[in-house]
C-alpha cells in the first residue's frame, strides 16, 4: 500500500470518526416538539393558581422530572399576600437535580403558576415549563463535569416569591451558580429575544447564535432571572416577542402557540448549556485587590469580565484605579468571571480614614445635565433592577470627560451604563471637564426599591354569586302570597 493510498485512508477514518462523534452528540441534544406541545397541554389543563390550586401540576412535573432521570423533589415555602385582605399561602418549588462531576451548578429555570384560577397559562408559563422539560430529556444521557438543576418556580405572578425562597434557602449554593437560563413566554410569535446584562456579558458568546433568536443587552420585563442579578449572579432570559395582550387572561390558550418557536428555544438553551456542563475548563481566573488612599486597586490573570461592587452595588466593570471611596467603612468586592462561567472574587473590608478628593462646585449654565431628574414632587421611585446613571453633553468643546459621584463614591471617566443599587436613598452627581477644566456640574436625589418588594394581592378565585336562583324564589314567593291574599279576600266578600 503506498503512502498516498495510506494518508487518503487515515483522513477518511479520521472524517469518519469526527463525523460519527458530532452526530452522536447532535443526536443527543435534538429535542422533540410533540414532547414540548404534550406537556404544554397538559400543563394548560391544570389550575395553577398559587397556593391552592397548583398542587396537581407540581406533582405532574415532578414526575416528568424523574421520568428524564433526575433527582426530584419538592422545597415548600410560605408567604403572606398583600393587598386589604392578605392570604397566608403555602406552595412549593420543583427541583430536578442531574448531577455532574463538580459541585458548580447550572440552573434552567421556569415559572409554573399562572396569574388567576381561569388562566390557563399556555405562553405564560406552560411552554416555558414543557421547554426546560424537554431540555432535561434531551441531556439525560449526557455526562457532564457541572451539574444542572431544573426549578420550576412557583409564586412568580406574585412577585418572583419562589425564586427568591429558593436563593434564601440554598445561600451555601451561591458561590457555585455558574449561571441561571429562565425560560419565561417561549413559544408565541416567530421569534425569541436572549437578554442578558452588562455584567455577565460573557453568555452571549456561549450561546450559539440562532436566526430566530437575537441576543441583547438590555433588561426584559421582571421574571426570576431578577433575584439572581440581585444577587451579581449570571443570569440570562429567553422569552418571544410580539403583542402579548392575552397574557393573565383565559384568552392565554394553547391553540395560539408557535411550537416550532418553543423547539428553537430548547435546542439553542439545550446546546448553550451543554457546552458549559461539559467543559473542563473549572479553573478560575486570578484576582487581588487593594485600597490606597481610598482607590480601589485589582488585578486579574487572565481576560475576564469584571464586575466591582461596593457596599452592596454593582457598578459592573470599573478600571482599575478609577473608582475612589469616601470616608468610612466599605466593603470591597472585585469579581472576575472568564469565558465558561468559572469565577473568582478578592473580598476587602476597609476603613478609609478621610476623603481623598472633593465633590467640585460650578456656576453657569452648565454643559452636563441628568436627563432623568425630576421635580420634588415627582421623585422617581425606581422598581426595577438595574438603573442607567445617564448624563447628556450639549454646548461643550474641547475633549469632555465626566466624573461620577454615587452616595460619594467617585468614579472617574463615568459613562453612562447600568447599576444595581441597593435600596433606600441615593446621591448622583456628575462633573463635566474639558482641558480648561470644569465646564458643567448636576446632582440628584432618588429612591431606589426592590422590584416586587412586597408580594402582589391574591385574586378572587371564588365564582361569583349567582343571582337567578334566589331571584327566581323570590318571585314564586311573592306570588304565592299575592295569589293567597286573592283568594282569601274573595272568599271573604263571598261570605
Amino acid at each position: 500500500m503506498n503512502k498516498e493510498v495510506k494518508s487518503t485512508m487515515c483522513i477518511g477514518i479520521v472524517l469518519f470518526l469526527s463525523l460519527s462523534v458530532c452526530s452522536t452528540t447532535a443526536f443527543a441534544l435534538q429535542v422533540d416538539q410533540s414532547n414540548i406541545e404534550n406537556i404544554t397541554e397538559q400543563l394548560t389543563q391544570y389550575k395553577r393558581l398559587v397556593g391552592i390550586e397548583d398542587d396537581k401540576a407540581a406533582i405532574y412535573i415532578k414526575e416528568k422530572m424523574e421520568e428524564c432521570g433526575l433527582n426530584a423533589h419538592f422545597e415548600e415555602f410560605s408567604f403572606e399576600t398583600g393587598g386589604l385582605k392578605p392570604r397566608n399561602l403555602t406552595t412549593r418549588n420543583v427541583i430536578g437535580i442531574k448531577e455532574g462531576a463538580s459541585n458548580q451548578i447550572i440552573i434552567i429555570g421556569a415559572h409554573y403558576d399562572a396569574e388567576c384560577h381561569d388562566c390557563p397559562g399556555a405562553d405564560d408559563n406552560a411552554g416555558g415549563v414543557a421547554v426546560m422539560l424537554e431540555i432535561a430529556r434531551a441531556l439525560q444521557d449526557e455526562s457532564f463535569n457541572r451539574t444542572i438543576y431544573f426549578i420550576a418556580f412557583s409564586a412568580e405572578e406574585f412577585g418572583l416569591i419562589g425564586s427568591k425562597s429558593w436563593l434564601d434557602n440554598h445561600e451555601d449554593n451561591r458561590d457555585n451558580i455558574i449561571v441561571m437560563v429562565n425560560l419565561d413566554c417561549v413559544a408565541y410569535g416567530d421569534k425569541l429575544f436572549m437578554t442578558y446584562s452588562p455584567q455577565c456579558s460573557w453568555l452571549k458568546d456561549v450561546f450559539i447564535s440562532k436566526g430566530n433568536v437575537d441576543k441583547l443587552e438590555c433588561r426584559a420585563l421582571a421574571s426570576d432571572e431578577w433575584r439572581f442579578m440581585e444577587e451579581s449572579l449570571p443570569s440570562v432570559r429567553l422569552y418571544d416577542c410580539g403583542s402579548h395582550i392575552f397574557w393573565d387572561t383565559p384568552n392565554d390558550t394553547i391553540d395560539i402557540l408557535n411550537f416550532s418557536l418553543a423547539r428553537d428555544c430548547a435546542e439553542f438553551v439545550a446546546a448553550g448549556v451543554y457546552t458549559l456542563a461539559s467543559t473542563r475548563d473549572l479553573i478560575p481566573p486570578k484576582v487581588s485587590a487593594e485600597v490606597k488612599n481610598g482607590t480601589v486597586y485589582y488585578k486579574v490573570s487572565d481576560e475576564s469580565t469584571i464586575q466591582v461592587i461596593v457596599d452592596g452595588m454593582n457598578f459592573g466593570y470599573i478600571g482599575s484605579g478609577k473608582i475612589s471611596l469616601p470616608a468610612g467603612e466599605h466593603h470591597i468586592k472585585i469579581m472576575a468571571i472568564d469565558d465558561m462561567g468559572n469565577s473568582l472574587s478578592d473580598e476587602l473590608i476597609v476603613d478609609v480614614n478621610h476623603t481623598y478628593y472633593t465633590v467640585p462646585s460650578f456656576e453657569g449654565e452648565s454643559a452636563v445635565t441628568i436627563p432623568w431628574k425630576k421635580s420634588k414632587e415627582e421623585k422617581p421611585n425606581y422598581g426595577q433592577l438595574f438603573n442607567t446613571l445617564s448624563y447628556e453633553i450639549e454646548n461643550a468643546t474641547g475633549n469632555v470627560t465626566v466624573t461620577g459621584f454615587l452616595d460619594g463614591i467617585k468614579i472617574e471617566d463615568w459613562s453612562p451604563h447600568q447599576v444595581v443599587l441597593t435600596p433606600g436613598k441615593h446621591a448622583f452627581k456628575v462633573a463635566a471637564f474639558n482641558e480648561s477644566g470644569i465646564v458643567g456640574f448636576d446632582e440628584d436625589t432618588f429612591l431606589h426599591n426592590i422590584a416586587y418588594s412586597k408580594p402582589r394581592f391574591y385574586p378572587s378565585h371564588e365564582e361569583k354569586p349567582n343571582f337567578v336562583i334566589p331571584l327566581t324564589i323570590s318571585v314564586v314567593l311573592v306570588i304565592a302570597i299575592i295569589s293567597f291574599l286573592i283568594v282569601k279576600k274573595i272568599k271573604t266578600i263571598r261570605k
